[in-house]
């Protein structure tokens, strides 16, 4: 198992499901502001093209390790944060 691996599976079980939307409409709308082709964001990011083209159609989720290689191709950098209250 890999780092990301690890650290998805581990982002999965404390973000928050609202914390997970906010980040991948961050990350859509950074693939589309970004002027780049699909191709070559994955390209960049070592994916099929067409997992970009039905992640922006909503047809699919992204698994964070696939997310996150989206960020690092667009200059950008995914951050969990906790579906606990601080309040405690």
């Amino acid at each position: 198992m890999s780092f990301s691996e690890d650290f998805g599976s581990a982002f999965d079980q404390v973000a928050s499901p609202m914390s997970k939307l906010r980040q991948l409409d961050g990350l859509k709308r950074a693939i589309t502001e970004s002027g780049l082709t699909h191709y070559a964001i994955g390209k960049s990011a070592g994916v099929s093209p067409g997992i970009i083209d039905r992640f922006m159609r909503g047809e699919r989720d992204l698994q964070l390790a696939t997310a996150s290689k989206f960020a690092i191709a667009l200059g950008l950098q995914l951050t969990a944060t906790s579906a606990r209250s601080s309040s405690g």
